[in-house]
């Protein structure tokens, strides 16, 4: 029995070097679940919340949650140990570090990182997008 992946291996994103949103919504349609993996350097310390929105036209991740604008912090699950992380509360980083998540994104269009508490350095996203076939 043979276990095919589609994969797309999404390009890494500019790093996160202060509070707000990644600059560009990226589109996830076609894929079940997204890896990310999270590369912190000189001294990182801030927390990242994954945001998703379902819809054929990426929404303003950095405006506000509306009628016209749907969009929602999404859980994501720590490889390392199975954790689940709940969307609103988002991923603690802290440190010079490589931290790695699945995401389910099954119906999902769109999706995005927003940065808050934000103190230092920064911390670089890696995406791979895949479904099994």
């Amino acid at each position: 029995m043979t276990n095919t992946r589609n994969i797309k291996r999404l390009q890494r994103l500019e790093s996160f070097t202060a509070n707000g949103v990644s600059p560009a919504a990226i589109n996830v349609s076609d894929f079940k679940h997204i890896s990310v993996s999270l590369a912190g350097d000189n001294s990182a310390a801030m927390t990242i919340k994954f945001q998703a929105s379902l819809g054929s036209d990426a929404p303003d991740f950095s405006a506000a949650k509306a009628l016209d604008n749907e969009w929602d912090y999404v859980q994501v699950v720590d490889y390392q140990d199975g954790a689940s992380i709940a969307g609103d509360v988002g991923i603690a980083f802290a440190g010079d570090d490589v931290r790695q998540f699945v995401c389910d994104v099954e119906g999902v269009d769109f999706i995005s990182f927003e940065i808050t508490g934000y103190s230092a350095g920064d911390v670089t996203p890696k995406l791979s997008a895949y479904t099994n076939a």
